[in-house]
């Protein structure tokens, strides 16, 4: 699959979320949105799919508390919403029959769809549904197989940002504010973040390759862009809360208003200076940092913006976003 995908399918992926059109198009026309699979037999993952520094976490504490109908703190998460994240290497060495630490990246690689299942499996046989954060592209194994089997997925929610703010935000996760090494980073069609102590390899492509990957996906997509989740947090989470088959509960309205409040930005801060966040890296001065959109403009060069543009201008025209004209920054 790396590779695969075009400015078309991104294009018809997005309007089908309901997103805008890229400037000069209008709005999309009324449309049908896209429902994820029911959950029976082996069905049993939705994939919470995102390029790093997406919106991923902040979207998994929303459904949280949704699911859960309570205040899910941000450490609580895991032991909240079912469901590892795919690359996690301590589910990889309880389900595979290997340990990852003694086979290459491709082989742990051959080997995660059947993990997929073992943990499908595992899920059917206790009746529950498996929410599964993944930062991979939708690519082949070396095996031809794809990495995320379409029999044991449900759907996938799949996050996406403006790769400007992208490279902001994820060069502040690192702690080192060098945007122009994470502009490499999202240029390079080859790009894979490197195995570690909790997590396998994950083979992200380029920003243009992840987003292609996953919108022309064999499976349900619902495509959930950053801007517009921070413009309208309640609608989005309702969008998604009705693909993922989490709605109709009675109280429905006032879950969602207390699952927006319990994730409001300035909240997660407060709770990280005070208690910490097990996610965030050692060298990143806070995880929740920012959370606006157009950040990308108090930092970013003309040439840097100028570099993200040149390399993903056409997918993000398709995905509603703004081109910047050549030699402008603002």
């Amino acid at each position: 699959m790396p590779g695969r995908g075009a400015a078309g399918p991104a294009r018809d992926a997005v309007n089908a979320a309901g997103e805008e059109r890229a400037p000069g198009h209008g709005r999309a026309p009324p449309h049908r949105e896209p429902s994820a699979h029911p959950v029976a037999g082996r069905r049993r993952i939705a994939w919470l799919a995102s390029y790093p520094k997406s919106g991923n976490t902040w979207t998994r504490l929303l459904l949280a508390n949704v699911a859960s109908g309570k205040d899910v703190p941000a450490n609580r998460l895991p032991g909240t919403l079912q469901g590892k994240q795919s690359s996690s290497r301590e589910q990889f060495d309880d389900l595979a029959g290997v340990e990852s630490s003694l086979c290459t990246d491709d082989e742990v690689d051959t080997l995660r769809p059947g993990v997929c299942r073992a943990s499908a499996e595992q899920a059917a046989r206790d009746g529950a549904r498996l929410f599964c954060k993944a930062h991979d592209a939708l690519h082949d194994t070396p095996a031809g197989e794809p990495l995320f089997p379409e029999e044991v997925t449900v759907g996938a929610v799949y996050l996406m940002r403006n790769p400007l703010d992208v490279a902001v935000s994820w060069a502040f996760h690192f702690g080192h504010g060098d945007f122009s090494r994470i502009i490499a980073k999202m240029n390079d069609p080859h790009h894979e973040n490197p195995a570690s102590g909790r997590h396998l390899r994950e083979r992200l492509l380029d920003w243009s390759g992840h987003v292609e990957s996953w919108t022309v996906a064999p499976f349900p997509v619902l495509v959930v862009r950053y801007e517009d989740l921070l413009a309208d947090t309640f609608g989005q989470l309702a969008r998604m809360v009705r693909f993922l088959g989490l709605d109709g509960a009675p109280d429905e309205r006032r879950r969602l208003q207390r699952a927006v409040a319990a994730a409001d930005f300035d909240r997660l801060r407060e709770d990280e200076e005070r208690d910490g966040f097990r996610e965030s890296p050692p060298r990143a001065r806070r995880f929740f940092r920012s959370g606006r959109s157009g950040d990308w403009r108090r930092y970013l060069t003309a040439a840097q913006a100028r570099e993200v543009v040149r390399a993903h201008g056409r997918v993000m025209s398709a995905c509603g976003y703004p081109v910047l004209p050549p030699g402008r920054a603002d």
